[in-house]
């Protein structure tokens, strides 16, 4: 099987051919954030532009909530294992 394609661009402060993981990290932004804009089009400067306080805050806060449900989500599961166990109705007087 082949390998997969590398799509390379250039970086617009360097002028350096450079693939997308490589400009992600130059401008210390996410590789999915800079592959989705490259995806959509965009080009330049308008690719490494950094991304918004607010979207980031956003971006944050919806992961910490993700993060909260799994917990959540565990207790809930470890509970009901708990409560099904054959020795876990044995009452001890």
């Amino acid at each position: 099987m082949p390998a997969s394609p590398v799509h390379t661009v250039t970086d617009p402060a360097t002028g350096d051919q450079v693939s997308l993981r490589v400009l992600a990290r130059r401008h210390g932004l996410g590789y999915y954030c800079v592959a989705r804009r490259h995806w959509r089009g965009l080009r330049g400067w308008a690719l490494v532009e950094p991304v918004k306080d607010v979207r980031r805050r956003i971006g944050i806060a919806w992961a910490e909530d993700r993060l909260r449900r799994q917990a959540e989500a565990e207790q809930a599961r470890d509970l009901a294992e708990a409560t099904e166990h054959p020795l876990s109705r044995i009452r001890l007087s």
